[in-house]
């Protein structure tokens, strides 16, 4: 299995896990505001927030660091683009590889 193809089943979810939580918990943003910045049902951003979703990894101190900064920029400009243009970035980071 590639790296991306485990990536999608334990890193990802874990990413978006904790993009949910800030942006919920640290910006007071509605989940139906969450999920439509995501591109995400409100159901996923519910799961996440419950941890029924994005469980299986425990993200390093970097990898947080650099979500809650893409997290920030995202309830700044009110738009899921920093995270579509930083996901990779943050993926290798979460997985150890940078």
């Amino acid at each position: 299995m590639i790296p991306c193809e485990r990536n999608r089943w334990t890193v990802i979810p874990a990413i978006r896990r904790e993009i949910a939580r800030i942006l919920v918990e640290e910006f007071s943003m509605p989940q139906r505001e969450v999920a439509e910045l995501l591109n995400l049902s409100e159901a996923a951003i519910s799961n996440y927030l419950r941890k029924k979703r994005g469980r299986l990894v425990k993200l390093n101190r970097k990898a947080l660091r650099e979500i809650k900064k893409v997290a920030r920029e995202i309830a700044e400009k009110k738009s899921g683009k920093p995270l579509d243009r930083n996901f990779c970035r943050l993926c290798r980071i979460a997985s150890g590889g940078d």
